[in-house]
């Protein structure tokens, strides 16, 4: 098909038109060539120069050379460009061909539902972005809204949507809701329920950035303003499950029991003493505090039947008071889990509470795909790891909480006693302050990093010392360069150019350190200086950035010289910064919190090969432990060999293999490397 632009006229292979609309562009390439240059010699050609009226009707891009395939929209980059392995069922094998693309894409009813529900322009800095479902989206949400479908038959349980961190997750709801609201018929409701200040923030942005919320005020503010909400008719409602609560004179009534002085609760307690949180992102710790029993004066709020409650990391908050208040309030109400880890071990109240696996996406097929990269982990300095085996689940979920006041972070000294004061002596931080600083600058993507440590206390320590050891490494690299032979001082030949070529990085390396920016993000607490100063550290210049700058804004910039921030939970869930390649782990973790950790290294940047787990206190012995999925492979279990994580020793091996390969190329061809 001919195009005619204003200078130049274009043939391009394969367009698709509808009604006369040229909706779908395909570019194809010989097999031996590279699909690559597919992108990179023709569409962004046609795109930016020759004919850019063909982009105001498209809606998504073919480009294959045969045997790979890849699709995207008009205005994503290569690596957003993604295969189609499926055509109608998660179940299938999966092949990639351009057959198959074709089949799953450009069918005629596939290809108007993917039109019609699976594209979205969202607001990014600098414009729009026209959002196309990838194959894993399009065949997930397709089940859920068929659950929605067949409510008679389950009852209000949706299902459990289980798609790994980082392949889309948030996309995902919205195309959920944008095609429940066109195609099934009815007043629909979706209340999209969140336990993370960060998340309820993450998501609201993320729907309104895509034009779905045409009404303000639909994100609740308080308890109060969440009941009103729900009373009301609104498209959506957005709010923290610790919003459904009774009022605190209600709750601390002395009618409720409460546990006896001193007796701690535990994960078998009965439900009568069920605690709540104290605030919106700060449950508190097992067994501390005034037990509550089930809100019995919660009221119900609405008998409607076409309200849809969407859960994010379902797992998490699904079970105690708040979980029973929201039922109590909404009766009729439909459930749905949108989780990014796999149900484990001990969660077999998420399928009771929401039903079997609606869609599957896991680790593997992520990175298979190319939605996330792979994650390898590596131990570092073995010696200063934490041995003890031990640690019961309590004291786990006690550093596992979201943001530990200055009350429970003495508890927490309290509870973890000598392992605690072993992670946090000096000698250790300095130890691995000097590592980490070798490890950054060692690095062969010199991507953005996060250190975690175990509290805030903590993490503002190791900013101090890393910024000491920084330093050193600067003049360590000052150092060598100076011992280097001034230009014309060496014979001309491969001497010469070795050391000028060595000159040059020190260079860039020297300039690189000296231009980049570190922050510690922690949350603020109630006499915080006395308790810091207390700790031999001063937090008055690090809240004077948090609270004067938008480092959340300067982290994610790509080319923004904060490069590594220090944190101990916050940014941990919910928080995406592509470029971020290297996580380095100095804070006992395990199960959900783990993976979702992990997990901020997987998402795909350009030149990003790979996510860089860094570990300092031997978290991943339990990794296996951890994913201990009940059921099989089919039901969501994960098979040996589909961790999301592997060890470092497997990516050198590939290094190492292809390196033989290729001098083993070179010599065979009379060349001496």
């Amino acid at each position: 098909m001919w195009i005619s632009g204003e200078l130049y006229n274009k043939r391009c292979d394969l367009v698709a038109c509808v009604n006369g609309i040229p909706l779908v562009f395909i570019e194809l390439k010989k097999p031996a060539v590279n699909v690559k240059h597919a992108y990179d010699d023709n569409l962004k050609d046609y795109q930016n120069n020759t004919i850019p009226q063909l982009w105001w009707y498209n809606e998504f891009i073919i480009l294959s050379n045969g045997s790979e395939s890849r699709l995207g929209s008009m205005t994503a980059q290569w690596e957003h460009f993604v295969e189609w392995k499926k055509i109608s069922d998660e179940e299938e094998e999966g092949i990639i061909s351009l057959d198959t693309m074709v089949r799953g894409t450009c069918e005629k009813s596939r290809l108007l539902d993917l039109i019609e529900n699976f594209i979205v322009f969202s607001e990014v800095k600098g414009g729009l972005a026209k959002i196309v479902a990838k194959n894993h989206q399009f065949l997930g949400v397709r089940n859920a809204v068929q659950a929605v479908s067949n409510l008679d038959d389950n009852k209000g349980k949706l299902g459990v949507f289980w798609h790994t961190q980082g392949s889309g997750k948030s996309f995902s709801m919205v195309f959920f809701c944008q095609y429940i609201q066109r195609k099934v018929p009815g007043n629909w409701t979706f209340l999209i329920v969140t336990d993370r200040k960060e998340l309820d923030a993450q998501i609201y942005k993320g729907f309104t950035n895509c034009g779905l919320i045409h009404e303000k005020q639909c994100q609740a503010e308080s308890g109060a303003h969440l009941q009103q909400l729900l009373k009301e008719d609104h498209k959506f409602v957005f709010t923290l499950i610790q919003k459904f609560q009774v009022p605190k004179d209600t709750r601390n009534s002395p009618s409720l029991p409460s546990l006896p002085k001193g007796e701690k609760l535990s994960s078998s307690a009965p439900s009568d003493y069920l605690t709540h949180p104290t605030q919106d992102s700060s449950p508190l710790p097992m067994g501390e505090g005034p037990g509550v029993r089930v809100d019995v004066g919660y009221p119900m709020l609405s008998e409607r039947s076409d309200i849809i409650v969407i859960t994010d990391e379902a797992h998490r908050s699904q079970y105690d008071t708040l979980a029973m208040n929201m039922r109590k309030a909404l009766p009729n109400a439909a459930f749905i889990g949108f989780t990014g880890t796999p149900l484990i071990a001990g969660e077999e109240r998420t399928r009771e509470v929401f039903g079997e696996y609606v869609s599957i996406y896991n680790f593997k097929q992520s990175v298979e795909d190319g939605a996330t990269v792979p994650l390898y982990y590596e131990n570092r300095i073995p010696e200063l790891q934490l041995i003890n085996d031990t640690l019961n689940d309590d004291i786990y979920d006690i550093v596992e909480k979201a943001e530990l006041d200055e009350e429970q972070e003495k508890k927490l000294e309290h509870y973890l006693g000598r392992e605690y004061h072993l992670i946090t002596r000096d000698d250790r931080l300095d130890t691995i302050a000097k590592d980490l600083v070798e490890h950054f600058m060692g690095r062969g993507n010199l991507g953005k990093a996060m250190v975690i440590s175990i509290d805030r206390f903590t993490a503002v320590k190791m900013y101090d010392k890393v910024q000491k050891f920084w330093e050193d490494h600067i003049n360590k690299l000052k150092k060598e360069l100076a011992s280097l032979p001034p230009k014309g001082s060496t014979p001309l030949g491969e001497m010469k150019e070795c050391e000028n070529r060595r000159k040059s990085e020190l260079n860039e390396l020297i300039r690189f350190m000296k231009e980049t920016d570190m922050a510690v993000i922690i949350s603020t607490s109630q006499n915080e200086q006395a308790d810091f100063a207390e700790k031999g550290v001063d937090i008055l210049p690090h809240r004077k950035r948090i609270k004067t700058e938008d480092l959340e804004t300067k982290f994610k910039k790509d080319d923004d010289p904060l490069r590594i921030v220090f944190v101990c939970a916050m940014w941990l869930t919910g928080f995406d910064v592509p470029s971020c390649n290297t996580m380095y782990l100095d804070k006992p973790m395990k199960n959900h919190t783990l993976m979702q950790t992990i997990a901020r290294a997987n998402r795909v940047f350009p030149d990003k090969n790979n996510g860089l787990i860094v570990d300092y206190v031997g978290i991943f012995r339990n990794l296996q432990k951890a994913l201990a999925i009940y059921g099989t492979a089919s039901g969501g279990g994960i098979d040996e060999g589909d961790s999301p994580v592997e060890n470092k020793t497997e990516l050198v091996e590939m290094l190492r293999s292809v390196a033989e390969t290729t001098i083993s190329f070179c010599s065979d061809n009379g060349t001496d490397i």
